[in-house]
């Protein structure tokens, strides 16, 4: 029993010493804890520190960086001020020059006859009553007619020119003999002819292409037409010229001739093409300015 009563006491100082041991240790970790935590929070206030640090450095960079944008737009401002006080003279010379080049218009204008619309409009009239006194008894029998604008349309192309042809057929060339030399006495002789810009000679046709081949769609026709509505004007202009060798020289600075294809065909009321009024020659005054 004593043995016992030994070995137990032995055995309550053994424990009481790992209490005691136990207890030590427990208290050096939540010391030692404790004190990670305040290292862990003194690093925190660090890093909070190198971040205000930092936002204040580049808060005072932006400053330095305001200065001189700030400093740079002063001196913009300046140059401006002087580029607007430069444009200011620059636009009041040009006003200046402005009102002096207005002043010489003036003056030009005051010394440059005025067209007088009244005396053209009776010039035109007196033409237009010229054209009818002489032409009125040949017109139904030439297939012609005599347009308010004074242009002469000869509408009857069966006995102008063949299908597809440029050859001037031997009845329009009895008609050309007998009008274009009464029609140009009327303009080369006359106070007319300083009215007189040009003489046109304008071959039309139809947007019909009768030929020995086939076209590949309109546009092919168009100026197939092209081609041969300005043969038919050339030779018409090249004929009456030969025919009035007298008057070459006013004939050389007035006469033109054009060639039109289907550009401006005949159309009936129900707007299609008159094929047969769409085939013609025209002689058109041009007038001066």
């Amino acid at each position: 029993m004593k043995n016992d009563s030994e070995w137990m006491s032995i055995s309550d100082i053994m424990s009481g010493l790992m209490m005691v041991f136990l207890f030590i240790t427990v208290t050096l970790l939540v010391t030692k804890n404790e004190e990670i935590n305040q290292k862990q929070a003194e690093i925190e206030d660090r890093h909070q520190d190198i971040i205000a640090l930092k936002n204040a450095q580049k808060l005072l960079l932006e400053s330095n960086d305001l200065k001189i944008d700030m400093a740079r737009l002063a001196l913009d401002y300046s140059r401006l001020k002087l580029k607007v006080k430069s444009d200011k003279n620059i636009v009041n010379s040009i006003n200046e020059e402005n009102r002096q080049l207005k002043k010489d218009i003036d003056i030009l204008n005051d010394k440059i006859p005025r067209f007088d619309n009244t005396q053209h409009n009776r010039v035109l009239e007196n033409i237009n009553k010229a054209l009818h006194n002489e032409f009125d008894n040949d017109l139904i029998k030439w297939g012609a007619t005599i347009n308010n604008d004074n242009s002469i349309v000869f509408n009857n192309p069966k006995i102008y020119f063949d299908s597809a042809s440029s050859e001037i057929k031997k009845e329009f060339k009895i008609i050309l003999n007998d009008f274009f030399p009464r029609y140009i006495e009327i303009f080369a002789n006359s106070s007319f002819s300083s009215y007189i810009k040009n003489i046109k000679i304008e071959g039309h046709t139809s947007s019909i292409w009768n030929f020995n081949r086939m076209t590949n769609g309109r546009q092919e026709s168009y100026f197939n037409h092209m081609e041969l509505s300005q043969e038919r004007a050339n030779n018409v202009l090249k004929f009456c010229y030969l025919g009035s060798l007298k008057y070459s020289s006013f004939l050389k600075s007035k006469l033109e001739s054009s060639g039109l294809s289907f550009s401006q065909a005949v159309m009936k009321e129900d707007k299609k093409e008159d094929i047969d009024k769409s085939h013609r020659v025209t002689f058109r005054l041009i007038y001066e300015d």
